[in-house]
């Protein structure tokens, strides 16, 4: 088990990556990069066997977020989803890959001794809602099995999914494993779900192995490709990420509650956004929101990002406490194109009132 607390480890990743380019230079070649080679301030590769040995190039200065642009596809990815999108490598694949080049039991364990910029990053990071975190390794799942569930499957939560998320099941709680990643894959905690419907007074959901969910964001590393530079849907459950994955939404994250923490905002904007949409239950007040979108806006003073929210209060078809992805596919379908406003549209509300 490792512990630590929690900063934005993918920045501090990519950093120590460029000031040592040889690391960068075995991972590409880890993945069939082919005639990689530093050249001055850059590195420059062929895609594969036979293509160009110079149209595949990464900067090596004023590139914190490691673009790769890869000329000949007429595209400019950062250097992990390059290697998911064009090199079909999966998203644990490449942390695993940088775990070795940095020599690191865990990426989320990684950390400067003295602190980037003389200390001051680490400052900015210390909040009262940053908790530390306990990862643990993979073989902890091995327990529980890589086991789909046919009450979800009625659900709506397809096989494939299931088996994404890594489902299984606890012969001793009676219960549907959910595993919690960090924003870096490793495993922080098993969610479980009553295999059943709970008897009075009794939970349906309880963690089997505790951790912070504030300090995660459910989907993050499961749905990384699609999140990063996209458009992307918030919602409160992590069933909720799954129902929608079946159904082919893989730009969605969870919270695990309906209030965003200040490591939640800061991992949503480490992705980039185009923009961030708050889908959170029904008859929730829509003050949840508004707080909610008024702490990512901390986050955004270098650049102006799309908000917007789920206006459920004309929504005549769910019932209360519903996720907009309770009923159908259709009837979600039509809420995102229909029943959802810009966030200014719910300030203006509330100052009027």
């Amino acid at each position: 088990m490792i512990e630590r607390g929690v900063g934005d480890v993918f920045e501090e990743v990519k950093e120590k990556l460029l000031e040592q380019p040889e690391s960068i230079v075995n991972i590409l070649e880890t993945f069939d990069c082919h005639k990689v080679r530093i050249n001055g301030r850059e590195i420059r590769c062929a895609r594969d066997e036979g293509s160009n040995p110079t149209a595949v190039v990464l900067r090596l200065t004023n590139n914190e977020n490691l673009l790769i642009k890869d000329y000949e596809l007429n595209t400019v990815l950062d250097l992990i989803n390059y290697l998911i999108k064009i090199k079909n490598a999966s998203f644990k694949d490449v942390m695993n890959a940088i775990k070795q080049e940095l020599h690191l039991d865990s990426i989320y364990n990684y950390r400067k001794k003295t602190g980037l910029f003389g200390g001051l990053y680490d400052k900015i990071n210390r909040s009262n809602d940053e908790i530390s975190v306990t990862t643990y390794p993979e073989e902890i799942l091995e327990q529980y099995g890589n086991m789909p569930n046919l009450l979800w499957l009625q659900d709506g939560i397809s096989l494939s999914t299931q088996r994404k998320w890594g489902i299984g099941y606890d012969v001793l709680s009676q219960r549907i494993t959910l595993p919690i990643r960090t924003s870096t894959g490793e495993v922080m905690a098993v969610k479980g779900r009553l295999n059943g419907e709970p008897e009075e007074f009794e939970p349906k959901y309880l963690y089997i192995v505790n951790g912070p969910m504030s300090q995660t964001l459910f989907g993050y590393s499961e749905n990384y490709s699609s999140l990063y530079e996209g458009d992307i849907f918030v919602v409160e459950s992590e069933k909720s990420v799954l129902k929608l994955d079946s159904w082919g939404y893989n730009n969605v994250v969870a919270l695990g509650s309906n209030s965003l923490s200040t490591t939640q905002a800061k991992l949503l904007m480490s992705l980039n956004p185009k923009s961030v949409t708050f889908l959170l239950d029904k008859s929730l007040p829509l003050e949840n929101t508004k707080r909610n979108a008024d702490l990512l806006k901390t986050f955004c003073t270098m650049r102006q990002l799309k908000m917007r929210y789920w206006d459920w209060e004309d929504n005549l078809t769910l019932d209360d406490k519903s996720a907009p992805c309770d009923d159908t596919k259709e009837e979600f379908e039509y809420i995102i194109n229909n029943e959802i406003e810009p966030i200014e549209n719910l300030t203006e509300e509330e100052d009027e009132i």
